[in-house]
């Protein structure tokens, strides 16, 4: 152990290089014969591939393989960037600067009380169940054409068939009734705060809800289309519980944030960013003047994205915003609340944006519920 923390620098760059290597000089090979049409793919490559992107099966016959194979060096690319970047951090003298300034300037020390956690946990409780309201009718749908479905990643070691309507009624049934209760004790705990059997019960709650969310979400993927439009809360479900833990069962001061909204912040700031990053590596200059955006927008099916094609300058100018906004989202870490709130702000206008001019998603996009975890009204002074 004393060895790879005095020469993890060194470790991490010799892993970099090494993953380079095996991608330019072996992988790239292989992500070729898969997308050509006209050579015949490693089996083991493609089924890896399909299995973790089911979506490329189909996808990869719309466009030439020149496409592809710039994403995938895009990616290569941008990993080595990245990592380049952060194994800096691991030297000692840039290590230490970095630390001592992350703990002064984030939110990495800040505190929540009990009672705007629970609130918070009330909120997520009552998101949850709206949001997948209609999930029980599409799978219902889906089930007239079960022979099609194929699940994805580890469903496929769970079962090879699409589950039963029995199974999936019965499955969501149990999701109201984990809502309801769950937020029965939430309130309850409002006035119990010190009730370890109220704290006990929610967090097995949050947990069950969390896990039920998206598990039954997944089946909605099993039909070659993978959708980003959980992207975040499935953050929020999948880090709620342990931080709801570690402030109601750890022996610690239980208003610290320090491993639960901090890393709900970081893992919505890498979500944004990681986006943002795709349009500076791969659409590059053509996202930065707008012409991406203007071909986005003269075939969108909304009269107002139809409309927005005919300024020019507009389309520019949201282009360069969204990249920034984007690429830089990992800001809303800073302790400063206006800066948290301006990109809040933004990112509200970007989703009912895109719902507008671009006929995406909903106006009332599940990203925008994520922002509610992020709003500094919910955290007091630091420690």
């Amino acid at each position: 152990m004393d060895f790879i923390k005095k020469n993890r620098f060194w470790i991490l760059v010799s892993l970099l290089v090494l993953s380079q290597l095996l991608y330019w000089f072996w992988i790239r090979n292989y992500t070729l014969a898969y997308f050509d049409k006209n050579t015949n793919s490693v089996t083991w490559f493609s089924d890896l591939v399909e299995s973790l992107y089911p979506r490329l099966k189909t996808e990869k016959y719309r466009f030439e393989s020149s496409f592809f194979i710039k994403k995938s060096d895009q990616i290569a690319i941008r990993f080595l960037v990245i990592g380049s970047i952060l194994s800096l951090f691991l030297l000692p003298k840039i290590y230490k600067k970095a630390k001592l300034f992350f703990i002064k300037n984030t939110i990495f020390s800040q505190k929540i009380t009990p009672t705007h956690q629970v609130l918070l946990v009330i909120y997520f409780l009552t998101s949850n169940s709206l949001l997948s309201n209609e999930w029980i009718e599409i799978l219902t749908e889906y089930n007239q054409i079960a022979v099609l479905y194929e699940p994805i990643s580890f469903y496929k070691l769970l079962s090879s068939s699409f589950p039963s309507l029995f199974f999936l009624k019965k499955a969501f049934s149990f999701f109201t009734i984990i809502t309801g209760i769950g937020i029965s004790f939430g309130l309850l705990s409002l006035f119990f705060q010190r009730k370890i059997l109220f704290k006990t019960i929610l967090f097995f709650c949050v947990t069950l809800s969390s896990i039920l969310f998206i598990y039954l979400q997944g089946f909605l993927y099993g039909f070659g289309k993978i959708e980003h439009t959980y992207a975040t809360w499935n953050w929020v479900c999948i880090l709620l519980p342990f931080w709801m833990y570690q402030t109601n069962f750890k022996k610690s001061d239980p208003t610290t944030l320090i491993s639960q909204n901090y890393f709900l912040f970081l893992a919505v700031g890498l979500v944004y960013t990681s986006s943002g990053l795709e349009k500076i590596f791969i659409g590059g200059w053509s996202w930065i003047n707008g012409n991406v955006f203007l071909s986005y927008l003269k075939t969108s099916p909304t009269d107002w994205g139809q409309n927005l094609s005919n300024y020019p300058f507009l389309v520019t100018f949201f282009s360069i915003l969204v990249i920034f906004w984007e690429s830089s989202f990992l800001l809303i870490l800073h302790q400063n609340k206006y800066i948290r709130l301006t990109f809040i702000f933004i990112g509200v206008c970007f989703h009912i944006g895109t719902f507008f001019f671009l006929g995406v998603g909903h106006y009332f996009s599940p990203w925008i519920w994520v922002y509610v975890f992020l709003l500094p009204v919910f955290e007091e002074k630091r420690l």
